[in-house]
């Protein structure tokens, strides 16, 4: 202090001051460590973040084709509760035409929508079960088991069983079923004979010829004495691909079929002729019937996802004055 006390107390307020910046510069250093602190916790989160999305990412991704299995799955089981519920109480058979003729359009089988096309693919099935497998016993020559994946033969039987039902109605008369069974069900199965062709579709094959399904048999045979993996039938994809299924070949009944295979793998040669065809049953087409089922509804549901966003960006040019 001097001897007039100014210079002390100047001091001492300038000293305070010091002490009073001291404790704000700490404070300051602290809390910007902090906030670093806080930036790496958060640069930390976001890339844990960031992995879980890639990882949901991938999940759904592999989700998204069961869904649409699932979906088709779930239109068929729904489209049999409709139809059943459309056939009155009468039956399926006996329902005439406001119950079930007008599920299998002859004409506009096309421009079904996914559910409608769900309903028709059903009654369809039902139908080719309950009448020409069950009781007309149709062949597995006359109804080949890979129809479902023949669209003309798909829409030869829409239009037998749409005639099937038109010819039962009561105001047809005892000449309905009489023209059915004379005329639309001999000219179908021929139709079906031309819409197939059996030099390349057969009782456990589906467009192979059988100098085809010949190579295919001898090279699975020289992979598996190479220890090699089998190789493909096919490069395609789809319901209608090449297909050998000789577990679906139906036993040779005679002398001939009981020599051994010239074949040195031993598969299925050709049904002979002293053979009787087998008949048809759900079991011989179901295979072919799942998978057109599904890759038609979801080609369906794909064309209308397309035209609904086409319809949503024409509204959207509508709402910017740029539409009709």
């Amino acid at each position: 202090m001097t001897n007039d006390g100014t210079t002390g107390q100047e001091d001492s307020a300038d000293g305070g001051n010091r002490r009073l910046r001291r404790p704000w510069a700490v404070e300051l250093g602290s809390e910007m460590r902090d906030l670093r602190s806080e930036l790496r916790r958060l640069r930390d989160q976001g890339a844990a973040t960031d992995a879980r999305v890639s990882s949901a990412v991938g999940h759904v991704a592999k989700i998204l084709p069961r869904l649409d299995v699932l979906e088709n799955r779930w239109g068929t089981l729904a489209a049999h509760f409709t139809s059943t519920d459309a056939a009155g109480p009468e039956g399926p058979e006996d329902s005439g035409e406001a119950g079930q003729v007008g599920v299998t359009p002859v004409m506009r089988w096309s421009a079904l929508s996914a559910a409608e096309a769900a309903v028709a693919w059903e009654a369809l099935g039902r139908w080719v079960t309950d009448v020409l497998c069950d009781q007309y016993r149709l062949t597995r020559l006359e109804l080949p088991d890979c129809w479902p994946v023949h669209p003309r033969a798909v829409r030869e039987l829409a239009w037998l069983r749409t005639s099937y039902h038109a010819g039962a109605r009561p105001e047809a008369g005892p000449f309905g079923p009489a023209e059915w069974h004379t005329r639309w069900l001999p000219g179908a199965l021929k139709n079906l004979s031309v819409a197939i062709d059996p030099r390349e579709c057969a009782p456990g094959r589906h467009r192979l010829t059988e100098d085809e399904r010949h190579d295919h048999e001898q090279a699975l045979e020289r992979a598996s004495n190479d220890s090699r993996p089998a190789p493909a039938l096919t490069g395609e994809t789809g319901a209608g691909r090449p297909r050998y299924l000789p577990d679906l070949f139906p036993p040779l009944r005679s002398a001939k079929g009981r020599h051994p295979s010239p074949y040195a793998s031993g598969g299925p040669a050709t049904l002979d002729a002293e053979t009787p065809a087998p008949p048809s049953t759900p079991n011989c087409w179901a295979v072919y019937y799942d998978d057109a089922l599904d890759e038609d509804l979801a080609r369906r549901r794909r064309v209308a996802r397309s035209q609904h966003g086409e319809r949503g960006q024409d509204g959207e040019r509508d709402q910017d004055g740029g539409g009709v």
